[in-house]
C-alpha cells in the first residue's frame, strides 16, 4: 500500500520550473529529492507531493513514448549517493503511451524501499527514461534525475505541528517589472500546508529574509532585497487536524536596472500562530532578467 503519512519521514522536493526538453519531448519534472524514506513502504511522489511525472511530445508527429528507470553510472552520481541497487524499486502508474502532436503523458512514480535493515541510512540515485520508441524514425529521449536517502533507524518518525511543500523552488528565470505567477509558470506548482497535530490550530506564514531564517545563502544566490516581492494568496488560516491548505505564490520585481540579470533567495516561514520559532521552511530560488 502507498503510504502518505507524511508525519513519518521528511520530504524535501525541488523543482526546477525550467523545462528538460530533448528533440521532440519536454518535461518540467528534472530533479527531485526526497528525504528520510522508511524501509518496507512505498511512497507515490504524486500522493504526497502533487508531483506526477509529466512529458509533453513537442515534435510535429505521433509517438510512443516509454518511460523506464534506469541505474546511474559511476560518472553520473551526484556527490554522496550511491548508485539505486535494484531498478525494481522505481515503478510508475503507467509506463506505455500514445501521443499525438502536443499531448501529454501523464504518471505516478512509485518509490518502494525493501524491508532489509542493510539499507538503513543509505542514500541513492536512479534515472527516470522518457524515450520514443518504435520502427521508422530516430528515437529520442530524455532524463529526470531522483535522489533519495533512507532513515537510519527502521521505524524512525519526525513530529511536527506542519508541513510545507515543496521545501525549495527553483522559478526559472523571470521579467523584472511584470508579475510572475509560479502556479500558471510551473505546471501547477504551488505551496501546501499540512497540520501534522493533534488537533484543529491556527497557522501564518510569510516571506522572510535569508538572514532572518536559520539557513545560509545558496551558493550563487543574493538575499531577496525585499521579502514583499514575493506575494503569497493566503496569510493567516485555520487548519483541522490533517488538513491541508493551498498556497499560491506570486514574485513581482519593480522595474529596476539594479535587479535585472541577478538571482535572489526567499524563504517562507509557516507557523503556528501561537509559537514563535517553531514551523516549517521552503526556499525559493529566483532569477532575473
Amino acid at each position: 500500500m502507498v503510504n502518505k503519512i507524511l508525519s513519518c519521514f521528511i520530504i524535501l522536493l525541488l523543482f526546477n520550473l525550467e523545462s528538460v526538453e530533448a528533440r521532440g519531448l519536454r518535461t518540467h519534472f528534472s530533479e527531485v529529492v526526497i528525504e528520510n524514506l522508511r524501509i518496507g513502504h512505498s511512497y507515490s511522489v504524486k500522493g504526497i507531493a502533487n508531483l506526477p511525472l509529466c512529458v509533453t511530445n513537442t515534435s510535429n508527429r505521433s509517438v510512443i513514448l516509454k518511460i523506464e528507470a534506469l541505474a546511474p553510472c559511476k560518472e553520473e552520481l551526484r556527490e554522496g549517493y550511491e548508485a539505486i541497487p535494484d531498478i525494481s524499486w522505481i515503478g510508475f502508474e503507467k509506463d506505455l503511451f500514445e501521443l499525438e502532436e502536443g499531448e501529454e503523458a501523464v504518471t505516478d512514480v512509485i518509490i518502494s524501499i525493501p524491508d532489509s535493515e542493510e539499507y538503513l541510512g543509505k542514500r541513492y540515485q536512479a534515472w527516470i527514461w522518457s524515450h520514443t520508441i518504435g520502427p521508422g524514425m530516430i528515437g529520442v529521449g530524455l532524463k529526470s534525475r531522483i535522489l533519495f536517502s533512507i532513515a537510519k533507524e527502521k521505524e524512525e518518525a519526525i513530529k511536527k505541528d506542519l508541513s510545507i511543500l515543496p521545501t525549495e523552488i527553483y522559478t526559472g528565470e523571470i521579467k523584472i517589472g511584470e508579475v510572475f505567477d509560479v502556479k500558471e509558470k510551473g505546471d501547477g506548482i504551488i505551496l501546501r500546508v499540512s497540520n501534522l497535530g493533534e488537533g484543529e490550530k491556527t497557522f501564518m506564514i510569510e516571506p522572510i529574509k535569508v538572514e532572518d531564517s536559520p539557513f545560509e545563502l545558496k551558493e550563487g544566490y543574493e538575499d531577496c532585497p525585499n521579502p514583499r516581492f514575493l506575494i503569497l494568496s493566503e496569510r493567516i488560516f485555520s487548519l483541522p487536524k490533517d488538513g491541508e491548505k493551498e498556497i499560491e505564490m506570486y514574485i513581482a520585481f519593480p522595474k529596476k536596472e539594479g535587479y535585472k540579470g541577478k538571482r535572489y533567495e526567499f524563504i517562507v516561514h509557516a507557523k503556528p500562530l501561537d509559537k514563535e520559532k517553531d514551523g516549517a521552511y521552503s526556499r525559493i530560488y529566483v532569477s532575473l532578467k
